[in-house]
């Protein structure tokens, strides 16, 4: 791509549309056609659902009124973030087709209910009064979803009969490995959770842009971010490519200076008892310990989370 232009402190001040052509607009033909899902990359299939229990967030910090710097993952994490009270989060990911469902879950949590959006996204529709239902209610999505994102999921579905088809098709999404689990999902517990979400949404700013860590960490050089959540990055970050010495510097540099600064990473605790697993720990502690940064263990109550934080 080319050079990476400088967003920092004035990403949420631009509309959506105009912050896809200043970072990197979106590629809706390489979105569409591309099948290799061996590893993370550009075109990577988007989780469909969270595999994190990300009810155990709240556990970690206090988000209220704070910017996060937040990987996109399934498109759950952002919402629970401002559900938790953030004012400001800029979300990245290196898969467009995570922006795209990170675009498009965001829309349905400010229309729909919890209910019409549990029959949008879960249920599939075998009469002829349901799928005008599907198609209604996806009209109201895909209304206020930006141009391109639109065109993407029109092409999608147009090879599936609908979205929940779609979501576990295996091609564009990880349904299979990645099914709902409504205990991972604190604002899809019932109706008052939802309307929380909701609310946390509405009072907020979100913006999406398609980079990877470092083009995003190198986009808002001159910002700092109250938290840093990588979800899955440092668990398989010999997938992404990533230099553990090369990326903590500049987390360190991105990450506020408070005592309630933090960077969170998730960890798969079957894959953390592995030799690799531990092998990927003790490299993550290292490289934090050479930036000056701490490596903090999961505690009882977040088994399934690791921060980091300054020394």
């Amino acid at each position: 791509m080319s050079k990476i232009i400088d967003i920092s402190n004035t990403w949420h001040t631009l509309s959506q549309r105009c912050l896809y052509s200043k970072t990197r607009p979106l590629d809706i033909h390489a979105a569409v056609s591309q099948t290799d899902q061996m590893r993370f990359h550009e075109n990577s299939a988007a989780y469909s659902w969270t595999n994190e229990p990300l009810g155990d967030l709240k556990y970690l910090t206090d988000y209220r009124g704070k910017t996060g710097l937040v990987v996109a993952g399934s498109g759950d994490q952002p919402v629970v973030f401002r559900q938790l009270g953030s004012a400001k989060i800029l979300v990245f990911d290196i898969s467009q087709q995570a922006i795209m469902w990170t675009e498009f879950k965001d829309v349905c949590v400010q229309l729909l209910t919890r209910r019409q959006l549990i029959h949008l996204a879960l249920e599939i529709p075998e009469t002829l009064q349901e799928k005008a239902r599907h198609d209604k209610l996806y009209r109201v999505v895909r209304h206020n979803i930006t141009e391109p994102s639109r065109r993407f999921f029109d092409t999608i579905l147009s090879k599936k009969a609908s979205l929940p088809a779609l979501l576990v098709d295996g091609e564009f999404f990880r349904g299979n490995d990645h099914p709902f689990i409504r205990d991972f999902l604190p604002y899809m517990f019932d109706d008052n959770a939802y309307f929380a979400a909701r609310q946390g949404l509405l009072a907020s700013e979100m913006r999406v842009v398609w980079l990877d860590l470092i083009q995003i960490l190198t986009a808002t050089k001159r910002e700092i971010f109250d938290y840093i959540y990588l979800s899955n990055i440092f668990d398989r970050w010999h997938l992404f490519g990533i230099d553990l010495n090369h990326i903590m510097p500049m987390l360190r540099h991105a990450l506020a200076k408070h005592e309630e600064a933090i960077i969170i990473c998730h960890i798969d605790p079957k894959f953390l008892s592995s030799t690799q697993g531990q092998f990927v720990r003790e490299s993550v502690a290292a490289s934090a310990a050479q930036a000056r940064l701490k490596f903090n263990n999961h505690c009882r109550a977040t088994r399934e989370y690791w921060t980091i934080s300054h020394s």
